[in-house]
């Protein structure tokens, strides 16, 4: 049977792995966001939107190939297939890969032409019955090599080469 896994678009990269040398960046940027939010609250919303600036740090820069990433996440079936939606319609999105178990506990990357990961997001949402999952994939991420999580929605920056921090975010 052909497994299929589908991301919103408003969710590409808000949970978003970098290289750890990002997170001074990400700080910031998550001060700044809070600082706007403030500014901006209303009764039922906000009254602007705030654009995060682009990074200048990129998960390309610690050269993880796709063959990398099948080996630390082996644990993990692959999906056939990976769906990105629009408004009401589905679009296929070829160049994008993913493991996991379903939607909400799923590893999505981009390569480029090398096979070299230029983008990693995680379809994550954490319930009891699956942080032990979410443990063991953060963990096997970290292991690859100095990387950061960053939770846009969440405003945290989690060092996935530190257990403590894993522990702390999963909880």
């Amino acid at each position: 049977m052909k497994r299929t896994v589908y991301f919103h678009e408003d969710d590409y990269c808000q949970i978003e792995i970098l290289p750890l040398t990002a997170k001074k960046f990400c700080l910031k940027q998550i001060g700044e966001i809070d600082e706007f939010a403030d500014k901006h609250s209303e009764e039922f919303g906000f009254s602007d939107m705030y654009v995060r600036d682009e990074s200048p740090y990129s998960i390309k820069e610690v050269e993880i190939s796709q063959e990398k990433i099948a080996e630390v996440l082996d644990f993990l079936p692959e999906f056939d297939e990976v769906d990105s939606e629009y408004i009401r319609w589905i679009e296929d999105s070829e160049p994008v890969f993913s493991r996991g178990i379903d939607n909400n506990t799923a590893v999505f990357w981009e390569k480029d032409e090398k096979g070299i990961i230029s983008a990693m997001w995680l379809g994550m949402y954490i319930i009891p019955e699956n942080r032990d999952i979410w443990y063991k994939i953060l963990t096997a991420l970290g292991s690859i090599a100095p990387l950061l999580l960053v939770d846009w929605c969440g405003g945290m920056c989690v060092d996935l080469t530190d257990t403590k921090e894993i522990e702390n975010y999963i909880v």
